[in-house]
Protein backbone atom coordinates (compact mmCIF):
# COMPACT_ATOMS: atom_id res chain seq x y z
CA UNK A 1 0.00 0.00 0.00
CA UNK A 2 1.18 3.48 -0.84
CA UNK A 3 2.02 5.43 1.79
CA UNK A 4 2.12 9.27 2.44
CA UNK A 5 4.78 11.63 3.75
CA UNK A 6 4.46 15.47 5.10
CA UNK A 7 6.34 18.44 4.06
CA UNK A 8 4.75 21.83 4.89
CA UNK A 9 6.29 25.12 3.18
CA UNK A 10 6.05 28.40 4.88
CA UNK A 11 5.24 30.86 2.63
CA UNK A 12 5.12 34.44 2.85
CA UNK A 13 3.29 36.51 -0.04
CA UNK A 14 4.33 40.36 0.35
CA UNK A 15 4.10 43.02 -1.50
CA UNK A 16 2.91 43.07 -5.33
CA UNK A 17 5.06 44.36 -7.56
CA UNK A 18 3.38 46.02 -10.90
CA UNK A 19 5.47 46.94 -13.76
CA UNK A 20 4.54 49.78 -16.19
CA UNK A 21 3.03 47.69 -19.19
CA UNK A 22 0.13 45.28 -18.63
CA UNK A 23 1.69 41.88 -18.58
CA UNK A 24 2.20 39.08 -15.93
CA UNK A 25 5.39 39.96 -13.69
CA UNK A 26 6.92 37.27 -11.05
CA UNK A 27 7.11 39.84 -7.83
CA UNK A 28 10.33 38.79 -6.30
CA UNK A 29 10.37 40.63 -2.83
CA UNK A 30 10.37 37.81 -0.43
CA UNK A 31 10.87 34.34 -1.40
CA UNK A 32 10.33 31.49 1.41
CA UNK A 33 12.88 29.05 1.33
CA UNK A 34 12.78 26.03 3.20
CA UNK A 35 16.19 23.62 2.84
CA UNK A 36 14.58 20.10 3.84
CA UNK A 37 17.08 17.46 3.79
CA UNK A 38 17.18 16.77 0.04
CA UNK A 39 14.13 18.59 -0.66
CA UNK A 40 13.90 22.67 -1.36
CA UNK A 41 11.03 24.49 -1.71
CA UNK A 42 9.99 28.00 -2.66
CA UNK A 43 7.17 30.27 -3.65
CA UNK A 44 6.37 33.42 -5.42
CA UNK A 45 3.61 35.69 -5.53
CA UNK A 46 2.50 36.52 -9.35
CA UNK A 47 0.31 39.45 -10.10
CA UNK A 48 -1.52 39.77 -13.89
CA UNK A 49 -2.64 43.57 -14.34
CA UNK A 50 -4.84 42.21 -16.83
CA UNK A 51 -6.59 39.56 -15.03
CA UNK A 52 -6.77 41.35 -11.44
CA UNK A 53 -6.22 39.05 -8.57
CA UNK A 54 -2.39 37.47 -7.84
CA UNK A 55 -1.71 33.49 -7.77
CA UNK A 56 0.44 31.66 -5.73
CA UNK A 57 3.38 30.00 -7.14
CA UNK A 58 5.12 26.47 -5.43
CA UNK A 59 8.09 25.16 -6.69
CA UNK A 60 10.86 22.48 -5.22
CA UNK A 61 13.87 20.62 -6.06
CA UNK A 62 12.97 17.10 -5.08
CA UNK A 63 16.28 15.07 -4.27
CA UNK A 64 13.68 11.86 -3.74
CA UNK A 65 14.37 8.89 -5.61
CA UNK A 66 11.45 6.74 -5.26
CA UNK A 67 8.17 8.99 -5.48
CA UNK A 68 4.74 8.32 -7.62
CA UNK A 69 3.70 11.64 -7.25
CA UNK A 70 3.11 15.03 -5.24
CA UNK A 71 -0.13 16.18 -3.46
CA UNK A 72 -0.43 19.69 -3.44
CA UNK A 73 -2.82 20.60 -0.18
CA UNK A 74 -4.01 24.58 1.02
CA UNK A 75 -6.07 25.52 4.22
CA UNK A 76 -7.74 28.54 4.77
CA UNK A 77 -6.34 30.42 8.04
CA UNK A 78 -5.45 27.24 9.92
CA UNK A 79 -3.79 24.44 9.98
CA UNK A 80 -6.02 21.68 10.29
CA UNK A 81 -8.66 21.88 7.47
CA UNK A 82 -6.51 20.98 4.51
CA UNK A 83 -8.38 20.85 0.95
CA UNK A 84 -6.38 18.95 -1.51
CA UNK A 85 -6.24 21.45 -4.59
CA UNK A 86 -3.61 19.44 -7.11
CA UNK A 87 -2.28 15.73 -7.84
CA UNK A 88 0.81 16.05 -9.90
CA UNK A 89 3.36 13.80 -11.51
CA UNK A 90 6.39 12.22 -10.07
CA UNK A 91 8.40 14.66 -12.51
CA UNK A 92 6.65 17.61 -10.95
CA UNK A 93 8.73 20.85 -9.90
CA UNK A 94 6.30 23.50 -9.67
CA UNK A 95 2.53 24.39 -9.32
CA UNK A 96 0.14 27.80 -9.50
CA UNK A 97 -2.78 27.83 -7.24
CA UNK A 98 -4.85 30.49 -9.18
CA UNK A 99 -8.14 30.18 -7.63
CA UNK A 100 -7.32 32.02 -4.94
CA UNK A 101 -10.93 33.25 -2.72
CA UNK A 102 -10.56 36.84 -2.75
CA UNK A 103 -12.07 37.29 0.77
CA UNK A 104 -9.28 35.15 2.04
CA UNK A 105 -6.42 36.94 4.75
CA UNK A 106 -4.15 33.99 4.52
CA UNK A 107 -3.58 30.32 3.50
CA UNK A 108 -0.73 27.15 4.87
CA UNK A 109 0.30 25.20 1.96
CA UNK A 110 1.91 21.33 1.95
CA UNK A 111 2.99 19.76 -0.46
CA UNK A 112 3.06 15.36 0.27
CA UNK A 113 4.98 13.06 -1.54
CA UNK A 114 3.24 9.75 -3.01
CA UNK A 115 5.85 7.10 -1.82
CA UNK A 116 6.94 3.55 -3.29
CA UNK A 117 9.69 2.96 -1.00
CA UNK A 118 10.86 4.07 2.75
CA UNK A 119 11.11 7.53 3.22
CA UNK A 120 13.49 8.81 5.99
CA UNK A 121 11.60 9.47 8.95
CA UNK A 122 13.35 13.40 9.09
CA UNK A 123 10.81 14.19 6.04
CA UNK A 124 7.21 13.53 8.00
CA UNK A 125 6.13 17.04 9.79
CA UNK A 126 6.83 20.56 9.85
CA UNK A 127 5.20 22.65 11.64
CA UNK A 128 3.44 25.27 8.71
CA UNK A 129 3.57 28.91 9.02
CA UNK A 130 0.67 31.08 8.09
CA UNK A 131 0.72 32.86 4.50
CA UNK A 132 -0.64 36.72 4.64
CA UNK A 133 -2.51 37.39 1.59
CA UNK A 134 -5.09 40.10 0.60
CA UNK A 135 -6.31 41.14 -2.51
CA UNK A 136 -6.52 44.96 -3.53
CA UNK A 137 -8.33 46.13 -6.45
CA UNK A 138 -6.14 48.76 -8.17
CA UNK A 139 -7.78 52.53 -8.85
CA UNK A 140 -8.90 53.38 -12.15
CA UNK A 141 -9.94 55.89 -13.94
CA UNK A 142 -7.15 58.50 -13.97
CA UNK A 143 -7.38 61.87 -15.21
CA UNK A 144 -4.68 63.89 -14.97
CA UNK A 145 -4.95 67.83 -15.95
CA UNK A 146 -2.36 70.86 -16.29
CA UNK A 147 -3.95 73.66 -14.12
CA UNK A 148 -0.90 75.88 -14.50
CA UNK A 149 2.86 75.89 -15.77
CA UNK A 150 3.44 74.70 -12.54
CA UNK A 151 0.62 72.68 -11.19
CA UNK A 152 -0.60 69.50 -11.94
CA UNK A 153 -4.51 68.29 -10.79
CA UNK A 154 -5.06 64.21 -10.46
CA UNK A 155 -7.83 62.16 -9.76
CA UNK A 156 -8.91 58.63 -10.06
CA UNK A 157 -11.71 56.43 -9.17
CA UNK A 158 -10.95 54.09 -5.70
CA UNK A 159 -12.16 50.36 -6.08
CA UNK A 160 -10.73 48.90 -2.85
CA UNK A 161 -12.71 48.32 -0.07
CA UNK A 162 -9.85 47.29 2.04
CA UNK A 163 -6.52 49.76 1.45
CA UNK A 164 -5.13 52.18 3.77
CA UNK A 165 -4.35 54.67 1.07
CA UNK A 166 -2.79 55.00 -2.28
CA UNK A 167 0.66 55.98 -3.43
CA UNK A 168 1.22 58.22 -6.45
CA UNK A 169 3.94 57.80 -8.70
CA UNK A 170 5.59 59.87 -11.34
CA UNK A 171 8.47 59.80 -14.28
CA UNK A 172 9.69 61.59 -17.06
CA UNK A 173 9.97 59.30 -19.44
CA UNK A 174 7.68 56.50 -19.15
CA UNK A 175 9.59 54.09 -17.79
CA UNK A 176 11.63 55.08 -14.94
CA UNK A 177 8.98 55.53 -11.93
CA UNK A 178 9.39 56.81 -8.83
CA UNK A 179 7.29 57.43 -5.46
CA UNK A 180 5.93 61.22 -5.21
CA UNK A 181 3.66 60.81 -1.85
CA UNK A 182 1.25 58.60 -0.55
CA UNK A 183 -2.64 59.70 0.34
CA UNK A 184 -4.95 58.09 2.94
CA UNK A 185 -7.77 55.87 2.53
CA UNK A 186 -10.95 57.21 0.61
CA UNK A 187 -8.83 59.77 -0.93
CA UNK A 188 -9.76 60.12 -4.96
CA UNK A 189 -7.81 63.41 -5.91
CA UNK A 190 -4.31 64.97 -5.44
CA UNK A 191 -2.00 68.06 -6.54
CA UNK A 192 1.40 68.13 -7.59
CA UNK A 193 3.11 71.42 -7.32
CA UNK A 194 6.20 72.88 -8.45
CA UNK A 195 6.50 71.38 -11.41
CA UNK A 196 8.62 72.62 -14.81
CA UNK A 197 6.91 74.59 -17.71
CA UNK A 198 6.71 73.22 -20.91
CA UNK A 199 7.69 69.58 -19.62
CA UNK A 200 6.04 65.97 -20.07
CA UNK A 201 5.09 64.55 -17.33
CA UNK A 202 3.62 60.18 -16.52
CA UNK A 203 1.43 59.52 -13.49
CA UNK A 204 -0.05 56.57 -12.15
CA UNK A 205 -1.52 55.48 -8.85
CA UNK A 206 -1.60 52.64 -6.74
CA UNK A 207 -3.64 51.43 -3.83
CA UNK A 208 -1.90 50.12 -0.67
CA UNK A 209 -2.67 47.68 2.33
CA UNK A 210 -0.98 47.33 5.76
CA UNK A 211 0.97 43.99 5.39
CA UNK A 212 1.31 42.12 9.08
CA UNK A 213 4.54 40.76 8.48
CA UNK A 214 6.18 43.32 7.13
CA UNK A 215 5.36 47.37 8.33
CA UNK A 216 7.75 48.53 6.28
CA UNK A 217 6.64 46.88 2.80
CA UNK A 218 3.12 46.84 2.46
CA UNK A 219 0.61 44.95 0.23
CA UNK A 220 -0.27 46.74 -3.28
CA UNK A 221 -2.97 46.80 -5.89
CA UNK A 222 -1.67 46.59 -9.24
CA UNK A 223 -1.18 49.97 -10.71
CA UNK A 224 -3.88 52.32 -12.73
CA UNK A 225 -3.15 53.46 -16.34
CA UNK A 226 -0.54 55.64 -16.76
CA UNK A 227 -1.43 58.92 -17.93
CA UNK A 228 0.95 61.85 -19.45
CA UNK A 229 0.69 65.15 -19.74
CA UNK A 230 2.39 68.59 -20.91
CA UNK A 231 2.56 71.57 -18.72
CA UNK A 232 1.90 74.69 -20.85
CA UNK A 233 4.88 77.60 -21.19
CA UNK A 234 5.34 79.83 -18.35
CA UNK A 235 5.27 83.64 -19.72
CA UNK A 236 8.96 85.40 -18.90
CA UNK A 237 7.42 88.94 -19.96
CA UNK A 238 3.54 89.97 -20.82
CA UNK A 239 2.47 89.86 -23.46
CA UNK A 240 3.02 92.97 -26.21
CA UNK A 241 5.24 94.66 -23.68
CA UNK A 242 8.45 96.71 -24.28
CA UNK A 243 11.53 96.82 -22.26
CA UNK A 244 15.21 98.76 -22.95
CA UNK A 245 17.32 96.30 -20.40
CA UNK A 246 19.05 93.16 -20.37
CA UNK A 247 16.97 90.17 -18.60
CA UNK A 248 18.47 86.88 -16.71
CA UNK A 249 15.80 84.15 -16.20
CA UNK A 250 15.95 80.66 -14.93
CA UNK A 251 13.37 77.57 -16.03
CA UNK A 252 11.64 77.01 -18.98
CA UNK A 253 9.78 80.14 -20.08
CA UNK A 254 7.97 82.12 -23.35
CA UNK A 255 7.60 85.42 -24.81
CA UNK A 256 4.85 86.53 -26.88
CA UNK A 257 5.11 89.64 -28.75
CA UNK A 258 7.71 91.15 -26.70
CA UNK A 259 10.27 93.86 -27.60
CA UNK A 260 13.81 94.32 -25.76
CA UNK A 261 16.28 96.27 -26.43
CA UNK A 262 19.39 94.46 -24.29
CA UNK A 263 20.75 90.98 -23.79
CA UNK A 264 18.80 87.81 -22.41
CA UNK A 265 20.73 85.26 -20.41
CA UNK A 266 19.20 81.74 -19.68
CA UNK A 267 20.85 79.99 -16.75
CA UNK A 268 18.83 77.30 -17.27
CA UNK A 269 15.78 75.48 -18.72
CA UNK A 270 14.30 76.95 -22.72
CA UNK A 271 13.63 80.31 -23.73
CA UNK A 272 11.28 80.76 -26.42
CA UNK A 273 10.60 83.59 -28.44
CA UNK A 274 7.31 84.19 -30.42
CA UNK A 275 7.06 87.24 -32.56
CA UNK A 276 9.45 88.89 -30.39
CA UNK A 277 11.93 91.75 -31.23
CA UNK A 278 15.28 91.11 -29.49
CA UNK A 279 17.99 93.83 -30.18
CA UNK A 280 20.73 92.35 -28.90
CA UNK A 281 22.30 88.65 -27.92
CA UNK A 282 20.75 85.50 -26.66
CA UNK A 283 22.88 82.97 -24.00
CA UNK A 284 22.24 79.79 -22.63
CA UNK A 285 24.14 78.45 -20.11
CA UNK A 286 22.16 75.23 -18.48
CA UNK A 287 19.86 72.20 -19.62
CA UNK A 288 17.75 73.98 -22.39
CA UNK A 289 17.16 75.11 -25.68
CA UNK A 290 16.72 78.66 -27.77
CA UNK A 291 13.90 78.95 -29.90
CA UNK A 292 12.67 81.95 -32.24
CA UNK A 293 9.36 81.25 -34.05
CA UNK A 294 6.78 82.21 -35.79
CA UNK A 295 3.06 81.95 -34.79
CA UNK A 296 0.58 82.91 -36.82
CA UNK A 297 -2.03 82.24 -34.31
CA UNK A 298 -0.59 85.08 -31.93
CA UNK A 299 -0.52 88.56 -32.08
CA UNK A 300 2.42 90.23 -33.69
CA UNK A 301 4.83 89.48 -36.63
CA UNK A 302 7.84 86.85 -37.44
CA UNK A 303 10.55 87.25 -34.86
CA UNK A 304 13.32 89.08 -35.18
CA UNK A 305 17.07 89.04 -33.43
CA UNK A 306 19.72 91.08 -34.39
CA UNK A 307 22.21 89.80 -32.43
CA UNK A 308 24.11 86.40 -31.53
CA UNK A 309 22.65 83.06 -30.32
CA UNK A 310 25.12 81.23 -28.05
CA UNK A 311 24.02 78.12 -26.65
CA UNK A 312 26.69 76.78 -23.77
CA UNK A 313 24.73 73.60 -22.97
CA UNK A 314 23.29 70.67 -24.33
CA UNK A 315 20.32 72.07 -25.93
CA UNK A 316 19.54 73.12 -29.63
CA UNK A 317 18.54 76.05 -31.39
CA UNK A 318 15.82 76.14 -33.47
CA UNK A 319 14.82 79.03 -35.72
CA UNK A 320 11.39 78.90 -37.33
CA UNK A 321 9.92 81.75 -40.19
CA UNK A 322 12.17 84.07 -38.27
CA UNK A 323 14.64 86.51 -39.31
CA UNK A 324 18.42 86.36 -37.46
CA UNK A 325 20.85 89.22 -37.97
CA UNK A 326 24.16 87.10 -35.62
CA UNK A 327 25.93 84.32 -35.15
CA UNK A 328 24.51 80.96 -33.77
CA UNK A 329 26.49 78.96 -31.80
CA UNK A 330 25.99 75.06 -30.36
CA UNK A 331 28.80 74.29 -28.44
CA UNK A 332 27.71 71.03 -27.08
CA UNK A 333 25.79 67.76 -28.36
CA UNK A 334 22.23 69.92 -29.71
CA UNK A 335 21.25 70.64 -33.07
CA UNK A 336 21.21 73.75 -34.86
CA UNK A 337 17.97 73.92 -36.86
CA UNK A 338 16.56 76.93 -39.38
CA UNK A 339 13.73 76.24 -41.60
CA UNK A 340 9.84 77.62 -42.54
CA UNK A 341 11.79 80.03 -44.62
CA UNK A 342 14.04 81.64 -42.11
CA UNK A 343 16.53 84.36 -42.90
CA UNK A 344 20.03 84.47 -41.50
CA UNK A 345 21.39 87.32 -43.24
CA UNK A 346 22.04 91.33 -43.03
CA UNK A 347 22.79 94.38 -44.75
CA UNK A 348 26.16 94.40 -45.12
CA UNK A 349 27.06 92.60 -48.29
CA UNK A 350 30.70 92.14 -46.63
CA UNK A 351 29.49 90.65 -43.24
CA UNK A 352 28.90 86.84 -43.42
CA UNK A 353 27.29 84.94 -40.56
CA UNK A 354 28.79 82.08 -38.55
CA UNK A 355 26.51 78.85 -37.91
CA UNK A 356 28.59 76.58 -35.56
CA UNK A 357 27.66 73.34 -34.17
CA UNK A 358 31.10 72.28 -32.19
CA UNK A 359 29.75 69.43 -30.16
CA UNK A 360 28.18 65.98 -32.00
CA UNK A 361 24.84 67.59 -32.91
CA UNK A 362 23.47 67.93 -36.62
CA UNK A 363 22.68 70.94 -38.68
CA UNK A 364 19.42 71.20 -40.46
CA UNK A 365 18.86 73.37 -43.04
CA UNK A 366 15.30 73.62 -44.98
CA UNK A 367 13.34 76.13 -46.99
CA UNK A 368 15.47 79.02 -45.65
CA UNK A 369 17.63 81.76 -46.78
CA UNK A 370 21.44 82.26 -45.27
CA UNK A 371 24.47 84.50 -45.82
CA UNK A 372 26.88 82.38 -43.67
CA UNK A 373 28.96 80.10 -43.63
CA UNK A 374 28.27 76.61 -42.00
CA UNK A 375 30.64 74.44 -40.21
CA UNK A 376 30.05 70.71 -37.89
CA UNK A 377 33.18 69.90 -35.69
CA UNK A 378 32.37 66.54 -33.82
CA UNK A 379 30.80 63.99 -35.76
CA UNK A 380 27.12 65.50 -36.76
CA UNK A 381 25.53 65.85 -40.25
CA UNK A 382 24.86 68.76 -42.52
CA UNK A 383 21.74 68.61 -43.98
CA UNK A 384 20.95 71.67 -46.53
CA UNK A 385 17.12 70.62 -47.78
CA UNK A 386 13.63 71.95 -49.36
CA UNK A 387 14.40 75.04 -51.66
CA UNK A 388 17.10 76.86 -49.48
CA UNK A 389 19.65 79.30 -50.46
CA UNK A 390 23.23 79.43 -48.92
CA UNK A 391 26.01 82.18 -49.14
CA UNK A 392 29.07 80.80 -47.80
CA UNK A 393 31.39 78.22 -47.29
CA UNK A 394 30.14 74.44 -45.89
CA UNK A 395 32.77 72.70 -43.26
CA UNK A 396 32.20 68.95 -41.77
CA UNK A 397 35.84 68.40 -39.75
CA UNK A 398 34.80 64.72 -38.37
CA UNK A 399 33.06 62.11 -39.24
CA UNK A 400 29.63 63.25 -40.44
CA UNK A 401 27.80 63.79 -43.92
CA UNK A 402 27.00 67.09 -46.07
CA UNK A 403 23.91 66.38 -47.73
CA UNK A 404 22.14 69.18 -50.08
CA UNK A 405 19.40 68.45 -51.86
CA UNK A 406 16.79 70.01 -53.46
CA UNK A 407 18.27 73.56 -52.81
CA UNK A 408 20.51 76.36 -54.38
CA UNK A 409 24.04 77.15 -53.44
CA UNK A 410 26.46 80.13 -53.72
CA UNK A 411 29.75 79.06 -52.08
CA UNK A 412 33.15 79.16 -52.21
CA UNK A 413 34.36 75.94 -50.48
CA UNK A 414 32.25 72.49 -49.53
CA UNK A 415 34.47 70.30 -47.72
CA UNK A 416 34.21 67.11 -45.75
CA UNK A 417 37.80 66.62 -43.53
CA UNK A 418 36.84 62.84 -42.34
CA UNK A 419 35.07 59.80 -43.20
CA UNK A 420 31.76 61.33 -43.66
CA UNK A 421 30.05 61.55 -47.54
CA UNK A 422 29.03 64.70 -49.71
CA UNK A 423 25.77 64.17 -51.46
CA UNK A 424 24.75 66.39 -53.76
CA UNK A 425 20.95 65.78 -54.96
CA UNK A 426 18.88 67.78 -57.61
CA UNK A 427 20.36 71.12 -56.37
CA UNK A 428 22.03 73.84 -57.99
CA UNK A 429 25.76 74.97 -56.85
CA UNK A 430 26.61 78.22 -58.63
CA UNK A 431 30.14 79.72 -58.80
CA UNK A 432 28.95 83.25 -58.63
CA UNK A 433 29.03 84.74 -55.53
CA UNK A 434 27.39 87.73 -54.89
CA UNK A 435 24.92 90.18 -52.80
CA UNK A 436 22.59 91.77 -54.43
CA UNK A 437 24.77 93.98 -57.16
CA UNK A 438 27.89 93.22 -55.39
CA UNK A 439 30.14 90.36 -56.65
CA UNK A 440 32.01 88.24 -53.61
CA UNK A 441 34.08 85.87 -55.53
CA UNK A 442 33.90 82.46 -57.55
CA UNK A 443 33.50 79.38 -56.00
CA UNK A 444 36.80 76.78 -55.88
CA UNK A 445 36.21 73.31 -54.95
CA UNK A 446 34.24 70.90 -53.21
CA UNK A 447 36.59 68.17 -51.36
CA UNK A 448 36.44 65.17 -49.44
CA UNK A 449 39.51 64.50 -47.80
CA UNK A 450 39.13 61.18 -45.63
CA UNK A 451 37.30 57.88 -46.49
CA UNK A 452 34.24 59.20 -47.26
CA UNK A 453 32.63 59.34 -50.95
CA UNK A 454 31.50 62.36 -53.03
CA UNK A 455 27.90 61.57 -55.16
CA UNK A 456 26.28 63.98 -57.17
CA UNK A 457 23.04 63.16 -58.57
CA UNK A 458 20.32 65.35 -61.05
CA UNK A 459 22.74 68.78 -60.47
CA UNK A 460 24.60 71.36 -62.20
CA UNK A 461 27.96 72.12 -60.12
CA UNK A 462 29.75 75.02 -60.90
CA UNK A 463 33.39 73.64 -58.89
CA UNK A 464 36.11 71.44 -59.11
CA UNK A 465 35.32 68.23 -57.38
CA UNK A 466 38.29 66.26 -55.67
CA UNK A 467 38.88 63.34 -53.55
CA UNK A 468 41.90 62.55 -51.48
CA UNK A 469 40.94 59.92 -49.33
CA UNK A 470 39.81 56.33 -50.49
CA UNK A 471 36.43 57.16 -51.28
CA UNK A 472 34.71 57.27 -54.47
CA UNK A 473 33.31 59.99 -56.79
CA UNK A 474 29.95 59.19 -58.42
CA UNK A 475 28.40 61.36 -60.94
CA UNK A 476 25.20 60.69 -61.90
CA UNK A 477 21.77 61.34 -63.67
CA UNK A 478 22.78 63.64 -66.12
CA UNK A 479 24.53 65.86 -63.87
CA UNK A 480 27.16 68.64 -65.05
CA UNK A 481 30.27 69.68 -63.52
CA UNK A 482 31.42 73.20 -64.53
CA UNK A 483 30.54 75.65 -67.85
CA UNK A 484 31.18 75.15 -70.88
CA UNK A 485 32.55 79.13 -70.65
CA UNK A 486 34.24 78.36 -66.96
CA UNK A 487 35.19 74.76 -66.84
CA UNK A 488 35.76 72.63 -63.78
CA UNK A 489 38.03 69.19 -63.25
CA UNK A 490 37.52 66.33 -61.03
CA UNK A 491 40.08 64.74 -59.15
CA UNK A 492 40.70 61.60 -57.29
CA UNK A 493 44.29 60.93 -55.64
CA UNK A 494 44.03 58.04 -53.62
CA UNK A 495 42.39 54.37 -53.86
CA UNK A 496 38.57 55.42 -54.72
CA UNK A 497 36.96 55.02 -58.38
CA UNK A 498 35.61 57.60 -60.03
CA UNK A 499 32.42 57.22 -61.81
CA UNK A 500 30.55 59.09 -64.91
CA UNK A 501 27.21 57.70 -66.20
CA UNK A 502 23.84 58.42 -67.06
CA UNK A 503 24.59 60.93 -69.76
CA UNK A 504 26.61 63.02 -66.74
CA UNK A 505 28.99 66.07 -67.63
CA UNK A 506 32.39 66.89 -67.03
CA UNK A 507 33.27 70.28 -68.30
CA UNK A 508 37.29 70.35 -67.44
CA UNK A 509 39.56 67.52 -66.97
CA UNK A 510 39.00 64.03 -65.38
CA UNK A 511 42.04 62.32 -63.34
CA UNK A 512 42.38 59.54 -60.96
CA UNK A 513 45.91 59.96 -59.54
CA UNK A 514 46.05 56.85 -56.86
CA UNK A 515 45.29 53.36 -57.28
CA UNK A 516 41.58 53.51 -57.98
CA UNK A 517 40.16 53.08 -61.23
CA UNK A 518 37.71 55.07 -63.82
CA UNK A 519 34.24 53.79 -65.06
CA UNK A 520 33.07 55.99 -67.97
CA UNK A 521 29.63 55.83 -69.52
CA UNK A 522 30.81 57.69 -72.27
CA UNK A 523 34.16 58.80 -72.40
CA UNK A 524 33.08 62.11 -74.71
CA UNK A 525 30.90 63.57 -71.88
CA UNK A 526 34.60 64.49 -70.74
CA UNK A 527 35.56 67.88 -72.44
CA UNK A 528 39.13 68.14 -71.38
CA UNK A 529 41.33 65.12 -70.97
CA UNK A 530 41.35 62.34 -69.02
CA UNK A 531 43.95 60.15 -67.22
CA UNK A 532 44.36 57.27 -64.92
CA UNK A 533 47.53 55.60 -63.14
Amino acid sequence: MKTFKYFTIALIALSFLFACEPEEEIVPDVQVKENITSINLEAKTIQSVLDGPPSIELSWESGLQNQAGFVVERSPNDSTHWQEIARLGKQATSFSDIDLPQDASGFYYRIKAIEQGDIPDAFKIFIPVFIPYAFIAPPSELTVTASSATVVELSWQDNSNNERGFIIERCLNGNTWSKLNSVRTGTTTYQDQGLQANTKYFYRVLAFADNPRDRNNPNKSATSDAVEVTTPWRQCLTAGSSHSRNFTFNGNCEMVNVLINGNITMLNGTLRLVNSNIQGNISQFGNGSIEVVFDSEQEGNESKVKGNLIEYGNGSILITGSNIEGDLNEYEDGDISINDDSKVVGNDPFRTYIINEAGSGNINIGNSNLFAHIGEKDGGNIFILHDSNITGDIGEQNDGNITIRDSQLRVSKIGEQSIGDVIIENSFINGQVSFGSFYLGQVTSISEEGTGSLRVSLSNVDANLSENGTGNIDIRHESKIGKESSPKNVSEADGGNVYLRDSSVITGNLAESGYGSLYLDNPSNIYGNFSAN
